[in-house]
């Protein structure tokens, strides 16, 4: 006889495992061995699409607060994939491995960095748990993304060609109005905290200079996103 506080299971359920395992299983199938920089900078990679796996399926996660529309949904999807068919392109030895590679780890680096900050707040589509301000989010509002660009630029270099920029531009206007969607989400759920966030932090780049401090400015919030 079933537990009556129990939830009832729902197949849907099941599409963010098989994505993960889709992801995880596609990395296995295109690692290449090599030199030990490229195995490593594989390691990470699949590891860190592990990591995102755990995070983001980990039971007991805080509900959601506020979530984008459905297109919001498909634009994030999009965004998160359009990458993956630009790493397939014939490669042209336009830029040296090891410029492609540094460009690679950084970027890596980074994602680490910011999933690890975002932890459980962390989300494929747009979504609010709580508001992220930390570690590389008090540099830019969007480093998974910058993160994404530079992988994407390195990408585009390496197999430059018209069909590589078709991709790389897909993948950019996606991204772009995936963080429109995020930013409106997160607005909605904290709407004071989020405006004082976004207006001493740059979108993509970071500031070189501090930005001036005013009323708005001095605000703070506990915590990000979705």
């Amino acid at each position: 006889m079933p537990e009556p506080n129990r939830p009832a299971f729902h197949p849907a359920a099941l599409i963010p495992v098989a994505y993960f395992l889709s992801l995880l299983a596609w990395g296995v199938w295109d690692f290449v061995t090599g030199d030990p920089v490229t195995v490593l900078y594989q390691l990470l990679a699949l590891a860190y699409l592990a990591a995102l796996a755990v995070v983001y399926l980990v039971p007991g996660r805080r509900e959601a607060t506020s979530r984008g529309i459905a297109p919001d949904r498909w634009i994030a999807l999009a965004s998160a994939n359009l990458l993956i068919p630009l790493s397939y392109l014939p490669q042209r030895d336009v830029v040296p491995d090891v410029v492609l590679l540094g460009a690679l780890f950084a970027a890596n680096l980074l994602s680490w960095w910011a999933l690890f900050s975002l932890r459980s707040a962390f989300s494929l589509t747009p979504e609010a748990r709580r508001l992220v301000t930390s570690g590389p989010y008090r540099i830019v509002r969007h480093p998974l993304y910058v993160a994404g660009f530079v992988v994407g630029l390195a990408l585009l270099s390496g197999a430059w060609s018209w069909a590589a920029l078709a991709l790389f531009a897909l993948y950019a206007g996606a991204t772009l109005l995936r963080a429109r969607a995020e930013e409106r989400v997160l607005r909605r759920a904290f709407p004071a905290a989020y405006a004082a966030y976004a207006a001493r932090t740059p979108a993509f780049l970071p500031r070189l200079t501090p930005a001036r401090r005013g009323p708005a400015a001095a605000a703070r919030s506990p915590a990000r996103r979705g």
